[in-house]
């Protein structure tokens, strides 16, 4: 008889777990989701941080044009004429805005001589004069009633932009050539000149009234 050999048979162990398919596949499907919810997440922080940034742009440029409106009404005090007022800065219909380069810091570049910011700021502002829309002499560039707007452009980093008008009105008076002190100390100015322009001489026991734009 000639001699058995065992051939042995597949058992079922050897077959596929189709426990262990559906765990990796879990394992996926869960990879995925938490991949997808940290991009998601990583995206929502840069969309707050852009807006952060954009908010902060838009805030140094309005600071910037706040500045210029600042410039400006010193130059204006300095430069009433009693006369014409503001006559001989604005034009017919204001057809081309005068911007006078004797308002301290206009269109100076950011870390240039002249700028009034710190130079990180990266900021700047241009100042314009127009004659009131109202005034008798609008379209032939007189200023009679002693109107006009000033304009400021404030620039910030990444070309934010911010626009600021005012009007202005001659209280009448002579212009002193500097801005007048807000305080009436006696012999002081406020910007410790010791010399005060806008009241007359004030002695011990006297008072004085002091009104701006007068």
């Amino acid at each position: 008889m000639p001699p058995c050999i065992a051939t042995g048979a597949r058992g079922l162990s050897d077959a596929r777990d189709p426990q262990r398919g559906s765990a990796l596949l879990v394992s996926i499907v869960t990879l995925v989701a938490l991949l997808t919810l940290g991009s998601l997440s990583a995206l929502s922080v840069q969309s707050d941080l852009a807006a952060s940034g954009s908010e902060r742009e838009k805030t140094i440029a309005t600071y910037a044009a706040e500045s210029g409106i600042a410039a400006g009404m010193v130059f204006l005090r300095q430069n009433l004429d009693t006369t014409s007022n503001w006559s001989a800065l604005v034009t017919p219909s204001n057809s081309a805005p005068m911007e006078p380069n004797l308002v301290a810091g206009t269109g100076v570049q950011p870390g240039q001589s002249g700028n009034l910011f710190t130079p990180e700021l990266r900021a700047w502002y241009r100042v314009q004069l127009l004659n009131n829309v109202g005034d008798p002499g609008y379209a032939t560039g007189d200023d009679q009633d002693g109107r006009v707007i000033l304009r400021a452009i404030g620039y910030g980093p990444d070309g934010a932009t911010a626009i600021v008008e005012v009007e202005v009105r001659a209280m009448g008076g002579t212009p002193v050539g500097r801005p007048c002190p807000v305080y009436g100390q006696r012999g002081i100015a406020d910007d410790g000149a010791g010399r005060n322009d806008c009241l007359g001489v004030v002695n011990a026991g006297d008072s004085a009234t002091y009104t701006p734009g007068k």
